[in-house]
């Protein structure tokens, strides 16, 4: 029952911040992104030369973020056999070139990072907080949007990993779970913008809103 909650909240929330975007695939025009050298990178040219492509978004201040990174690395050591690409999508505007580069510096870039200018990526994908994960296929359809699992206490025993399992499931031909619930930070679009949406705590229902 609590699943379904979260679920049918989920569905909620992204229908009421449909503005914000959700493509069901992307093209070779969707994503100009930057390394943190502000050199360009054409997100196609990762998507197509893999089974699949996991695009983590970050943000250098949330915790959330810092404390999923290890967890992120360590899944890219799992799928080491070169079918599964990993990114790190930095979309907040106050996530300038340089506070990636100082992220880099200071050894957080567990996986090749790049910038989303304005935030575009996300908008496109309908990521609105981070650290939402986004699974793209070989094709560049979108096959998982939601959080990397459901442990938003460490340690809890009734762990779930959504995003390894939709991996997984890609990886074997299968169709995986297009969603499951998000929380963590707001993507900043702007430095002056203030909160559009946000995902509650989930007891004992979720009920998203916006603003």
């Amino acid at each position: 029952m609590r699943a379904a909650a979260l679920l049918g909240a989920l569905a909620l929330l992204l229908g009421a911040c449909g503005a914000m975007g959700g493509a069901g695939r992307l093209t070779a025009d969707d994503g100009a992104l930057l390394t943190p050298a502000g050199e360009p990178v054409a997100l196609a040219d990762t998507w197509r030369a893999h089974d699949a492509t996991v695009l983590v978004f970050w943000g250098s201040t949330c915790p959330c973020v810092k404390r999923y990174e290890g967890r992120v690395a360590a899944l890219r050591e799992r799928y080491h056999d070169g079918r599964v690409a990993f990114r790190y999508v930095a979309s907040n505007a106050d996530d300038d070139l340089a506070a990636l580069t100082a992220a880099r510096a200071a050894g957080r870039e567990v996986l090749p990072l790049v910038k989303d200018p304005a935030g575009v990526l996300a908008r496109t994908l309908g990521v609105i907080s981070t650290p939402t994960a986004v699974l793209v296929d070989r094709a560049g359809a979108v096959r998982f949007r939601g959080w990397i699992d459901n442990e938003r206490v460490p340690g809890d025993p009734d762990r779930e990993p959504w995003l390894e399992e939709a991996v997984d499931t890609l990886l074997a031909g299968g169709s995986p779970r297009a969603a499951t619930p998000v929380w963590g930070c707001t993507i900043t679009r702007s430095l002056t913008e203030a909160r559009r949406c946000t995902m509650p705590e989930p007891e004992p229902e979720p009920v998203p809103t916006c603003h």
